[in-house]
Protein backbone atom coordinates (compact mmCIF):
# COMPACT_ATOMS: atom_id res chain seq x y z
CA UNK A 1 0.00 0.00 0.00
CA UNK A 2 2.73 2.08 0.86
CA UNK A 3 4.58 1.70 -2.65
CA UNK A 4 1.51 2.56 -4.30
CA UNK A 5 0.69 5.89 -2.39
CA UNK A 6 4.73 6.24 -3.41
CA UNK A 7 4.12 6.24 -7.18
CA UNK A 8 1.01 7.97 -6.94
CA UNK A 9 2.53 11.10 -5.12
CA UNK A 10 5.34 10.91 -7.74
CA UNK A 11 2.43 10.75 -10.81
CA UNK A 12 1.25 13.85 -8.80
CA UNK A 13 4.50 15.59 -8.61
CA UNK A 14 5.25 14.87 -12.51
CA UNK A 15 1.57 16.46 -13.42
CA UNK A 16 2.32 19.53 -10.94
CA UNK A 17 5.57 20.53 -12.85
CA UNK A 18 4.46 19.87 -16.09
CA UNK A 19 1.04 21.50 -15.77
CA UNK A 20 2.98 24.48 -13.68
CA UNK A 21 5.78 24.67 -16.41
CA UNK A 22 2.96 24.97 -19.34
CA UNK A 23 1.70 28.07 -20.31
CA UNK A 24 -0.70 29.72 -22.91
CA UNK A 25 1.04 31.26 -26.04
CA UNK A 26 0.76 34.45 -27.29
CA UNK A 27 0.00 34.80 -30.86
CA UNK A 28 3.42 35.82 -32.98
CA UNK A 29 1.33 38.51 -34.53
CA UNK A 30 -0.70 41.26 -33.81
CA UNK A 31 -4.67 40.63 -33.88
CA UNK A 32 -5.01 43.03 -36.70
CA UNK A 33 -2.79 40.45 -38.89
CA UNK A 34 -4.86 37.41 -37.24
CA UNK A 35 -7.76 39.53 -38.87
CA UNK A 36 -6.46 40.27 -41.74
CA UNK A 37 -5.31 36.56 -42.33
CA UNK A 38 -8.94 35.20 -40.75
CA UNK A 39 -10.69 37.37 -44.19
CA UNK A 40 -8.62 34.65 -46.13
CA UNK A 41 -9.96 31.68 -44.34
CA UNK A 42 -6.86 30.95 -42.73
CA UNK A 43 -7.74 28.50 -40.14
CA UNK A 44 -4.40 29.30 -38.00
CA UNK A 45 -5.87 32.66 -37.82
CA UNK A 46 -9.31 31.72 -36.88
CA UNK A 47 -8.12 29.13 -33.74
CA UNK A 48 -5.55 32.06 -32.50
CA UNK A 49 -8.88 34.39 -32.34
CA UNK A 50 -10.60 32.14 -30.62
CA UNK A 51 -7.91 31.90 -28.55
CA UNK A 52 -7.48 35.49 -27.56
CA UNK A 53 -11.07 35.42 -26.81
CA UNK A 54 -10.85 33.50 -23.83
CA UNK A 55 -7.38 33.74 -22.86
CA UNK A 56 -8.14 35.03 -19.71
CA UNK A 57 -10.40 31.59 -19.19
CA UNK A 58 -7.15 29.61 -20.48
CA UNK A 59 -4.97 30.92 -18.16
CA UNK A 60 -7.86 30.23 -14.88
CA UNK A 61 -8.21 26.87 -16.01
CA UNK A 62 -4.43 26.45 -16.36
CA UNK A 63 -4.50 27.63 -12.29
CA UNK A 64 -7.33 25.70 -11.55
CA UNK A 65 -5.64 22.63 -12.63
CA UNK A 66 -2.43 23.19 -10.95
CA UNK A 67 -4.00 24.01 -7.79
CA UNK A 68 -6.17 20.58 -8.02
CA UNK A 69 -2.78 19.21 -8.59
CA UNK A 70 -1.22 20.80 -5.42
CA UNK A 71 -4.07 19.74 -3.48
CA UNK A 72 -3.99 15.85 -4.46
CA UNK A 73 -0.24 15.91 -4.34
CA UNK A 74 -0.45 17.07 -0.52
CA UNK A 75 -2.50 14.33 0.03
CA UNK A 76 -0.78 11.43 -1.25
CA UNK A 77 2.44 12.92 0.27
CA UNK A 78 1.25 12.68 3.52
CA UNK A 79 -0.73 9.28 2.86
CA UNK A 80 3.15 8.03 1.69
CA UNK A 81 4.97 9.60 4.21
CA UNK A 82 3.08 10.19 7.41
CA UNK A 83 1.64 13.26 8.12
CA UNK A 84 4.63 14.80 9.34
CA UNK A 85 6.91 14.02 6.82
CA UNK A 86 4.05 13.85 4.21
CA UNK A 87 3.87 17.87 5.14
CA UNK A 88 7.93 18.40 5.06
CA UNK A 89 7.84 16.38 1.38
CA UNK A 90 4.77 18.41 0.13
CA UNK A 91 6.56 21.97 1.57
CA UNK A 92 9.41 20.93 -0.51
CA UNK A 93 7.48 19.99 -3.40
CA UNK A 94 5.88 22.80 -3.60
CA UNK A 95 8.67 25.53 -3.66
CA UNK A 96 10.68 24.00 -6.09
CA UNK A 97 7.98 22.53 -8.60
CA UNK A 98 8.40 25.96 -10.43
CA UNK A 99 12.21 25.57 -10.56
CA UNK A 100 12.14 22.61 -12.16
CA UNK A 101 9.41 23.56 -14.69
CA UNK A 102 11.69 26.25 -16.25
CA UNK A 103 14.41 23.63 -16.87
CA UNK A 104 14.21 24.22 -20.96
CA UNK A 105 13.38 20.56 -21.97
CA UNK A 106 11.06 20.28 -18.77
CA UNK A 107 9.10 23.21 -20.20
CA UNK A 108 9.25 22.17 -24.01
CA UNK A 109 7.78 18.60 -22.60
CA UNK A 110 5.15 20.24 -20.84
CA UNK A 111 3.89 22.77 -23.50
CA UNK A 112 3.67 20.03 -26.23
CA UNK A 113 1.62 18.38 -24.10
CA UNK A 114 -0.73 21.80 -23.02
CA UNK A 115 -1.11 22.63 -26.74
CA UNK A 116 -2.49 19.26 -27.44
CA UNK A 117 -4.96 19.49 -25.11
CA UNK A 118 -5.71 23.21 -25.67
CA UNK A 119 -8.42 22.61 -27.99
CA UNK A 120 -10.39 21.06 -25.19
CA UNK A 121 -9.69 23.59 -22.96
CA UNK A 122 -10.80 26.50 -25.40
CA UNK A 123 -14.09 24.02 -26.31
CA UNK A 124 -14.92 24.16 -23.00
CA UNK A 125 -14.66 27.95 -22.23
CA UNK A 126 -16.52 28.45 -25.40
CA UNK A 127 -19.56 25.89 -24.18
CA UNK A 128 -19.56 26.84 -20.53
CA UNK A 129 -19.12 30.41 -19.63
CA UNK A 130 -20.81 30.27 -16.64
CA UNK A 131 -19.03 27.66 -15.06
CA UNK A 132 -15.56 28.98 -16.26
CA UNK A 133 -16.73 32.48 -15.07
CA UNK A 134 -16.88 30.64 -11.32
CA UNK A 135 -13.50 29.81 -11.30
CA UNK A 136 -11.91 32.86 -13.48
CA UNK A 137 -8.95 35.17 -11.73
CA UNK A 138 -7.09 37.80 -12.25
CA UNK A 139 -5.17 38.01 -15.29
CA UNK A 140 -2.68 40.58 -16.54
CA UNK A 141 -3.78 42.17 -19.90
CA UNK A 142 -1.91 40.72 -22.76
CA UNK A 143 -1.02 43.48 -25.50
CA UNK A 144 -2.45 41.40 -29.06
CA UNK A 145 -2.65 45.00 -31.01
CA UNK A 146 0.94 46.06 -32.02
CA UNK A 147 1.79 49.50 -30.74
CA UNK A 148 4.64 51.61 -31.65
CA UNK A 149 6.39 53.26 -29.10
CA UNK A 150 8.93 54.88 -31.05
CA UNK A 151 10.50 56.34 -34.31
CA UNK A 152 13.31 54.19 -33.21
CA UNK A 153 11.40 50.46 -32.45
CA UNK A 154 10.10 51.32 -35.95
CA UNK A 155 12.84 51.37 -37.24
CA UNK A 156 13.89 48.24 -35.42
CA UNK A 157 11.22 46.25 -36.48
CA UNK A 158 11.91 47.42 -40.20
CA UNK A 159 15.18 46.36 -40.23
CA UNK A 160 14.77 42.85 -38.50
CA UNK A 161 11.43 42.20 -40.64
CA UNK A 162 11.66 38.26 -42.44
CA UNK A 163 12.70 38.67 -46.05
CA UNK A 164 8.87 36.90 -46.93
CA UNK A 165 7.22 39.71 -44.95
CA UNK A 166 9.75 42.76 -46.14
CA UNK A 167 12.09 41.74 -49.49
CA UNK A 168 15.98 43.06 -48.79
CA UNK A 169 14.86 46.21 -51.50
CA UNK A 170 11.95 47.11 -49.90
CA UNK A 171 13.48 47.37 -46.98
CA UNK A 172 16.15 49.37 -47.55
CA UNK A 173 13.70 51.45 -49.52
CA UNK A 174 11.09 51.65 -46.14
CA UNK A 175 14.60 52.45 -43.56
CA UNK A 176 16.15 54.59 -46.43
CA UNK A 177 12.39 56.98 -45.73
CA UNK A 178 12.33 56.24 -41.57
CA UNK A 179 15.89 58.16 -41.75
CA UNK A 180 16.02 60.48 -44.77
CA UNK A 181 14.74 63.36 -42.52
CA UNK A 182 17.90 63.13 -40.32
CA UNK A 183 20.39 63.22 -42.72
CA UNK A 184 22.41 65.99 -44.17
CA UNK A 185 24.08 66.72 -46.54
CA UNK A 186 27.14 66.56 -45.19
CA UNK A 187 26.38 62.56 -44.28
CA UNK A 188 26.20 62.10 -47.98
CA UNK A 189 28.43 64.76 -49.91
CA UNK A 190 31.51 63.89 -51.72
CA UNK A 191 34.35 65.41 -49.91
CA UNK A 192 36.32 68.17 -50.98
CA UNK A 193 39.53 65.63 -51.78
CA UNK A 194 37.72 63.35 -53.52
CA UNK A 195 36.06 65.77 -56.08
CA UNK A 196 37.34 65.80 -59.74
CA UNK A 197 37.51 69.58 -60.98
CA UNK A 198 38.62 70.72 -64.53
CA UNK A 199 40.72 74.15 -65.17
CA UNK A 200 38.59 76.82 -67.00
CA UNK A 201 41.43 76.82 -69.67
CA UNK A 202 41.24 73.54 -70.30
CA UNK A 203 41.26 72.44 -74.02
CA UNK A 204 38.38 70.71 -74.91
CA UNK A 205 39.41 67.17 -77.01
CA UNK A 206 39.57 63.43 -76.82
CA UNK A 207 42.18 63.44 -74.23
CA UNK A 208 39.73 66.03 -71.80
CA UNK A 209 37.25 63.12 -72.61
CA UNK A 210 38.75 59.93 -71.71
CA UNK A 211 40.07 61.55 -68.54
CA UNK A 212 37.01 62.68 -67.43
CA UNK A 213 35.00 59.51 -68.45
CA UNK A 214 37.64 56.95 -66.36
CA UNK A 215 36.15 58.97 -63.14
CA UNK A 216 32.62 57.69 -64.16
CA UNK A 217 30.69 60.27 -63.41
CA UNK A 218 29.25 62.92 -65.81
CA UNK A 219 29.46 66.83 -63.88
CA UNK A 220 32.46 68.16 -62.72
CA UNK A 221 33.01 71.58 -61.60
CA UNK A 222 35.16 74.31 -63.36
CA UNK A 223 37.31 75.79 -61.26
CA UNK A 224 39.49 79.26 -61.77
CA UNK A 225 43.11 78.08 -59.97
CA UNK A 226 41.51 76.39 -57.32
CA UNK A 227 38.81 74.44 -55.39
CA UNK A 228 37.46 77.53 -53.69
CA UNK A 229 37.02 79.64 -57.06
CA UNK A 230 34.02 77.48 -58.82
CA UNK A 231 33.28 79.21 -61.96
CA UNK A 232 30.73 76.71 -63.67
CA UNK A 233 29.92 72.93 -63.78
CA UNK A 234 30.79 71.01 -66.96
CA UNK A 235 28.93 68.13 -68.13
CA UNK A 236 30.41 65.27 -70.87
CA UNK A 237 27.12 65.49 -72.73
CA UNK A 238 28.41 69.52 -73.31
CA UNK A 239 30.94 68.19 -75.57
CA UNK A 240 28.63 66.69 -77.83
CA UNK A 241 27.38 70.10 -78.84
CA UNK A 242 30.75 71.00 -80.22
CA UNK A 243 31.80 70.19 -84.27
CA UNK A 244 34.58 67.75 -84.49
CA UNK A 245 37.00 70.22 -86.08
CA UNK A 246 36.23 73.07 -83.75
CA UNK A 247 38.49 73.03 -80.67
CA UNK A 248 37.19 75.11 -77.15
CA UNK A 249 38.56 75.98 -73.71
CA UNK A 250 36.38 74.40 -71.43
CA UNK A 251 35.16 77.70 -69.98
CA UNK A 252 32.69 78.14 -73.36
CA UNK A 253 31.10 75.17 -73.00
CA UNK A 254 30.38 74.65 -68.94
CA UNK A 255 27.16 76.07 -67.27
CA UNK A 256 28.15 78.94 -65.76
CA UNK A 257 24.94 78.76 -63.21
CA UNK A 258 26.62 77.03 -59.53
CA UNK A 259 24.35 76.48 -57.07
CA UNK A 260 25.82 76.39 -53.20
CA UNK A 261 23.64 74.65 -49.90
CA UNK A 262 25.43 74.33 -46.84
CA UNK A 263 26.43 71.18 -45.33
CA UNK A 264 24.26 71.08 -42.32
CA UNK A 265 21.00 71.71 -44.28
CA UNK A 266 19.03 68.56 -44.24
CA UNK A 267 18.81 66.12 -47.34
CA UNK A 268 14.89 67.15 -46.91
CA UNK A 269 16.06 70.67 -47.91
CA UNK A 270 18.69 69.77 -50.80
CA UNK A 271 16.14 67.56 -52.33
CA UNK A 272 13.56 70.26 -52.35
CA UNK A 273 15.85 72.66 -53.74
CA UNK A 274 16.99 70.20 -56.44
CA UNK A 275 13.29 70.26 -57.64
CA UNK A 276 12.91 73.78 -57.39
CA UNK A 277 16.01 75.02 -58.92
CA UNK A 278 15.77 72.01 -61.58
CA UNK A 279 19.53 71.36 -60.68
CA UNK A 280 21.63 68.21 -60.17
CA UNK A 281 24.41 69.48 -58.44
CA UNK A 282 25.48 71.93 -55.51
CA UNK A 283 28.31 72.47 -54.70
CA UNK A 284 28.96 72.30 -50.60
CA UNK A 285 30.31 75.36 -48.42
CA UNK A 286 31.09 76.31 -44.72
CA UNK A 287 30.04 79.31 -42.99
CA UNK A 288 33.24 81.16 -44.64
CA UNK A 289 32.00 79.98 -48.04
CA UNK A 290 34.86 77.24 -48.22
CA UNK A 291 34.09 74.49 -50.35
CA UNK A 292 33.98 71.44 -48.42
CA UNK A 293 32.48 68.92 -50.49
CA UNK A 294 29.72 67.82 -53.43
CA UNK A 295 26.48 66.95 -53.31
CA UNK A 296 24.11 66.04 -56.47
CA UNK A 297 20.34 64.69 -57.08
CA UNK A 298 20.99 61.08 -57.14
CA UNK A 299 22.73 61.34 -53.60
CA UNK A 300 19.83 62.49 -52.02
CA UNK A 301 17.65 59.73 -54.18
CA UNK A 302 19.79 56.92 -53.06
CA UNK A 303 19.85 58.00 -49.54
CA UNK A 304 16.04 58.22 -49.81
CA UNK A 305 15.63 54.68 -51.92
CA UNK A 306 18.39 52.85 -49.66
CA UNK A 307 20.31 52.14 -53.00
CA UNK A 308 21.36 54.05 -56.05
CA UNK A 309 18.86 54.83 -58.67
CA UNK A 310 19.91 52.84 -62.17
CA UNK A 311 22.54 54.98 -64.07
CA UNK A 312 21.44 56.60 -67.06
CA UNK A 313 22.57 59.84 -69.15
CA UNK A 314 21.57 62.17 -66.84
CA UNK A 315 23.68 59.93 -63.78
CA UNK A 316 25.27 63.18 -61.51
CA UNK A 317 28.38 63.16 -59.41
CA UNK A 318 27.90 60.39 -57.03
CA UNK A 319 28.64 62.20 -54.23
CA UNK A 320 26.46 65.49 -52.30
CA UNK A 321 27.60 68.96 -52.06
CA UNK A 322 26.57 72.48 -49.44
CA UNK A 323 25.04 75.52 -49.40
CA UNK A 324 25.91 78.54 -48.14
CA UNK A 325 22.90 80.34 -47.01
CA UNK A 326 20.90 78.76 -44.46
CA UNK A 327 17.48 79.04 -47.15
CA UNK A 328 17.87 77.48 -50.26
CA UNK A 329 20.63 77.63 -53.06
CA UNK A 330 20.57 80.07 -55.40
CA UNK A 331 23.23 81.10 -58.43
CA UNK A 332 26.14 84.00 -57.71
CA UNK A 333 27.66 85.79 -60.81
CA UNK A 334 30.54 85.26 -61.82
CA UNK A 335 32.35 88.27 -60.67
CA UNK A 336 31.17 87.12 -56.89
CA UNK A 337 32.74 83.72 -57.18
CA UNK A 338 35.73 84.99 -58.16
CA UNK A 339 35.85 87.50 -55.28
CA UNK A 340 35.13 84.42 -53.05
Amino acid sequence: METLMIIIFAIFVIALILAGSAWPDIPPVSQYELERRRQQNNRTAIHQLRRIAVYDDLVSLQRCVVALLLVLMVMASIGAFDFGGGVLVALAVALLYGGVGRISWVHAIAQRFYNAVEPSFVSFAGRFPRVVRIVRSFVPPVETNLRLGSRAELEHLVRHARPSVLPPVEREQALGSLTFARKTVETVMVPRNAIKTVEQDAMVGPLLLDELHRTGHSRFPVVDGDIDHIIGVLHTRDFMSLKEAVSAQVQTVMDPNVYYIDGAQSLEQALGAFIKTRQQVFIVVNTYRETVGMVTLDDCIEALLGHAPAADDDEVYSQPVALPEPTQPRALPMGEQNDA
